[in-house]
C-alpha cells in the first residue's frame, strides 16, 4: 500500500494524528516487505535446485527410454540398491542425531560442569532405543562418571558453613542442615 493511498482514505481529515497513524502503517508495512525480500534468495535456491533435479529426471527417463528391458530391468535394480542404501544412510544419521540430542539432554539433567569433557567419558555404543524410542544405558555410565569424578558435575544441594563453621542461619538447632546454597546465603543475611 502506498502513502498516497491511504492519505486519500484519511481524505479532508487528515490531521496530526492521522499522519502518526499512516507513519506506522507505512513503518510495519516496511518491515513486512523487508521480511519478504529477505526470503527471496533462499527461495531462488531452492528454485535452481528443484530445476536441477527435474532436468536430472527428465535426462534419466530419457535414458530409460532408449534401453533394452533387460538393461531397463538391471538399472531399476540399481536404483532400489541406491534407493535402498540412501534410505539406510539417512535412518542412521537420524538416529546419531537423536542419540545426541538425548546424551546432551541427559548430561544437562545430571548438572553436568562441561558436557564434552563427560561426553568423552561416555561409551556411546551402550546407549540404545528400546522398542518404545526411550534411551537406555546412559543413567548407569553417568552414575559411575559421578561417583568416579564427581567434580564434573554441580552439586544440586550445595552446604557451606559460614566464617565461624557454624550452621549458615546461626542457629544452633541445626534445623538448616538441608539448605541448599542459595538459602544459605539468603538466610545468612536475612539475620544479619
Amino acid at each position: 500500500m502506498k502513502r498516497e493511498e491511504l492519505e486519500k482514505l484519511f481524505g479532508a481529515k487528515l490531521g496530526e494524528e492521522s499522519k502518526a497513524i499512516i507513519e506506522e502503517i507505512m513503518k510495519i508495512n516496511g518491515e513486512d516487505i523487508t521480511s519478504a525480500k529477505a526470503k527471496v534468495p533462499e527461495l531462488e535456491a531452492q528454485v535452481q535446485s528443484l530445476t536441477a533435479q527435474y532436468k536430472s529426471a527428465n535426462e534419466q527417463i530419457d535414458a530409460l527410454k532408449s534401453m533394452k528391458p533387460d538393461e531397463l530391468k538391471k538399472a531399476v535394480e540399481e536404483y532400489k540398491v541406491k534407493i535402498s542404501d540412501l534410505e539406510k544412510q539417512g535412518n542412521d544419521n537420524l538416529a546419531a542425531v537423536k542419540k545426541n540430542y538425548e546424551v546432551d539432554i541427559a548430561l544437562v539433567k545430571a548438572g553436568a560442569k562441561n558436557a564434552k569433557a563427560v561426553k568423552s567419558l561416555l561409551d556411546l555404543e551402550k546407549i540404545t532405543f528400546d522398542k518404545d524410542g526411550k534411551v537406555s544405558g546412559i543413567e548407569d555410565q553417568l552414575q559411575a562418571i559421578k561417583t568416579s569424578d564427581d567434580y564434573l558435575f554441580v552439586e544440586s544441594q550445595s552446604k557451606i558453613p559460614n566464617k565461624t563453621g557454624n550452621d549458615p542461619s546461626g542457629s544452633k538447632t541445626g534445623s538448616n542442615k538441608d539448605l541448599s546454597l542459595k538459602d544459605s546465603i539468603e538466610q545468612t543475611y536475612k539475620d544479619n
